[in-house]
């Protein structure tokens, strides 16, 4: 993977995350269209178009489960409900 140049360098894609650089990664939320493979493809999503996917079940986010995120929905209502 690689960036626009004078940005910092992207590191590639990995077939399985190797545990032990778990730790290290990073979560690029900027100039993500700059995120390409060796062929040029794009590769990355900002968030904001990811959860506008999600959202719009646009294939292949079009089955997304979302259930694992009912904990913290829960928690934002209790929240709220205390306001």
């Amino acid at each position: 993977l690689s960036a626009t140049p004078g940005r910092s360098p992207i590191p590639k894609l990995k077939a399985a995350p190797n545990p032990n650089e778990e730790h290290e990664k990073i979560i690029y939320d900027r100039n993500c269209e700059d995120i390409v493979d060796e062929a040029g493809n794009k590769v990355a999503l900002s968030k904001a178009i990811f959860a506008e996917k999600i959202y719009a079940s646009e294939p292949p986010f079009d089955n997304f489960n979302i259930t694992r995120f009912d904990v913290v929905f829960d928690v934002v209502k209790d929240i709220q409900a205390q306001q």
